[in-house]
């Protein structure tokens, strides 16, 4: 295990503190022994042990480009439920093998640990962070901690984390996103390199993350192999933000990269609605007068009226459309057949347009 130079002299120094411990200790009990000579009733000294801190069960290991990132609660009880009043220190053990030695179900074969001062009271600090800088590629590492509460209690070992290093996958490239039938499709292009900026040498999977714009909170949608997928479970009237991360699985460590983004991606809704039904023309005083039954979709923006004359030229007749099912064509026409449909138009942006409705024709007399 290769710890940095500073760190080395903390080992020292808490190796000295431990020496001064025991001697502390060994008075401790020498003065039990003598008071416990005296006359009336005698009584069990209590342990010191017996109010150690409890154990830290929520360790964990992220590998980032730097090192490893090591995260645990900070214990706010003593093991028999009381109040944790002070914490003194950290002792953070680490073990590190070449990958080719490394043995994942073996004991931990730990060395003096590295003490982490803490200056804080235990239920102001939920959590600690600490960041070991000095792994190496290829190099497996054993990490757990312990709670110093005072000289003589400390602690039961924590969970121990296991980590293969290696360096993290850079952003994917190119990330986009695009409304699409039935959802947004994203699309990106594999990292060409580690973040140490040598090439990937690795098969990598990705890891999609979505977030609604009016939360704050991102939330894991899949991983996949894929660099194509189609988000199916967004909604039209939703902003979306997405992130992409590539990762690789390490010798049984999932090593994470940094994440490309895309924000502000709205769904399209490519759903047209139904042709409109019942569509009859009749000549009038006023011009050539359409009616047609009323769509039932919610989303009806109104209808586009259409018109062909006799020589096959087809016009639009209504620049927006119109909101109710009738229409009154007040061109003057030329004598000859005239046919007309309509369509139906939502919400949507842009809109979508349904099929023509039924064509009726009429025979107009010029005017």
């Amino acid at each position: 295990m290769r710890w940095s130079r500073g760190e080395e002299r903390v080992i020292a120094a808490n190796r000295w503190l431990k020496r001064m411990q025991g001697l502390l200790y060994a008075a401790f009990l020498i003065c039990l022994l003598m008071f416990s000579n005296g006359c009336g009733k005698k009584l069990f000294p209590v342990p010191p042990g017996k109010l150690r801190p409890e154990t830290i069960d929520d360790l964990s290991a992220r590998v980032t480009a730097q090192g490893v990132e090591l995260s645990w609660s900070v214990p706010v009880r003593n093991s028999d439920g009381s109040p944790l009043v002070e914490i003194r220190s950290f002792e953070l053990y680490r073990q590190e093998k070449p990958l080719a030695e490394a043995c994942q179900g073996c004991p931990p074969e730990f060395g003096e640990p590295l003490e982490i001062p803490f200056d804080a009271k235990p239920e102001e600090a939920r959590k600690m962070l600490y960041e070991d800088r000095t792994v190496r590629e290829n190099m497996y590492y054993v990490y757990g901690v312990r709670s110093v509460k005072g000289l003589l209690s400390r602690s039961d070992m924590s969970n121990i984390v296991r980590v293969a290093w290696h360096s993290p996958p850079s952003p994917p490239l190119g990330l986009e996103a695009e409304p699409v039938p039935g959802g947004i499709r994203l699309s990106w292009q594999p990292p060409a390199a580690w973040s140490d900026g040598s090439a990937v040498d690795l098969p990598l999977q990705y890891r999609i993350f979505r977030r609604e714009e009016v939360t704050e909170r991102w939330k894991h949608v899949c991983d996949t192999d894929a660099t194509v997928f189609v988000d199916r479970d967004a909604r039209t009237d939703r902003s979306y933000s997405y992130r992409v991360a590539a990762l690789v699985n390490f010798h049984g460590t999932e090593i994470v990269g940094d994440s490309a983004s895309v924000s502000n991606v709205v769904p399209r809704d490519f759903i047209p609605p139904a042709p409109p039904k019942g569509l009859v023309a009749v000549q009038t005083g006023r011009g050539i007068e359409l009616l047609w039954q009323q769509n039932s979709e919610i989303d009806i923006a109104g209808y586009r009226v259409y018109r062909r004359e006799p020589g096959g030229l087809i016009t639009q007749l209504n620049r927006k459309p119109v909101r109710e099912p009738r229409f009154i064509d007040r061109d003057r026409l030329e004598t000859g057949k005239y046919s007309y449909w309509v369509t139906a138009v939502d919400n949507a942006q842009p809109p979508n347009e349904s099929g023509m409705s039924s064509i009726v024709s009429i025979r107009v007399y010029g005017r």
